[in-house]
């Protein structure tokens, strides 16, 4: 049986990815994007070490690519490697405050660490973020459910 966790892993992990479009990350160098793709190709098929690798690229070619952040830290946290992930997501965050998956998937591994007071801070920035955006809700039921 499905648990309230592993559901709401799955979906904001799969958001990420689906919301850090090429048109998001227009600012990248063409080559960064590149490896942002490849890595997003290995990131929807499980391969985190591989997605890992290649963001690593991307944001080495362009340390500003929030984006790029982002879905690394996003990897990270599948991997079950929350230092990094939380890294990750607030660097995302420092160069893109309004990345609403990146604000979305920090507070989540803000949770899996046990930081309720924190989590709770970024459960109440994302629907400020896009009040219509239904990814605000989404995250806050099932955590807010769960404590």
């Amino acid at each position: 049986m499905w648990s309230v966790r592993g559901i709401v892993w799955g979906f904001l992990f799969a958001i990420a990815v689906m919301f850090a479009l090429p048109g998001a990350a227009s600012a990248a160098s063409a080559e960064a994007r590149r490896h942002f793709d490849r890595a997003g190709e290995y990131f929807d098929r499980d391969d985190w070490d591989k997605a890992i690798a290649e963001y690593d690229i991307a944001i080495r070619l362009d340390p500003t690519y929030a984006d790029a952040f982002g879905n690394r830290g996003g990897a990270y946290a599948e991997k079950s490697d929350y230092d990094h992930a939380l890294a990750d997501l607030t660097e995302a965050l420092r160069l893109n405050p309004k990345l609403e998956f990146a604000l979305a998937n920090r507070a989540v591994v803000l949770w899996e660490q046990g930081r309720k007071e924190a989590e709770i801070v970024d459960l109440d920035k994302l629907p400020r973020l896009n009040p219509r955006n239904p990814l605000s809700y989404l995250t806050r039921a099932p955590i807010l459910m769960e404590r």
